[in-house]
């Protein structure tokens, strides 16, 4: 269906986000997701919406593609942007996933709080706790 959806040269929002998923699928058969075409995907789908939602989950993408700190570069800029994400529980728990994985501890402690504070569901708390607590 995403192919014949492609034929019609008109991506929509719905379009770009199915492929977003297959490209993260082909992780089932080659051991690793197609990083560089799910961050131009992202791209298309920022540019079409102007979400930062969008953007945020862009600078996930290349933080995969390109490393943590091209990727936190990138969360910044989208938080800098749009002060909103700094209430957003998702911008906190990928910042501090970043900064661990940049050797940031303190940083990351910081904002593993910060996406404890933020977070409702009782499993996802405990998951963010014993990332923060094993720092």
């Amino acid at each position: 269906m995403l192919r014949a959806a492609s034929a019609a040269k008109r991506p929509g929002r719905y379009q770009l986000e199915a492929a977003i998923q297959s490209a993260h699928a082909t992780r089932a058969w080659k051991g690793e997701a197609d990083w560089d075409a799910i961050v131009l995907l992202y791209a298309a789908l920022s540019e079409l919406t102007g979400s930062p939602v969008v953007r945020l989950n862009a600078a996930a993408a290349i933080a995969r593609r390109d490393g943590p700190e091209r990727g936190l570069a990138a969360a910044e800029d989208v938080a800098r942007l749009n002060p909103a994400l700094n209430d957003y529980q998702p911008y906190w728990a990928l910042r501090a996933y970043l900064c661990a994985r940049l050797g940031r501890v303190e940083a990351a402690r910081v904002a593993y709080d910060g996406a404890i504070e933020r977070a409702d569901d009782h499993a996802l708390i405990g998951f963010l706790k014993q990332r923060r607590d094993a720092l």
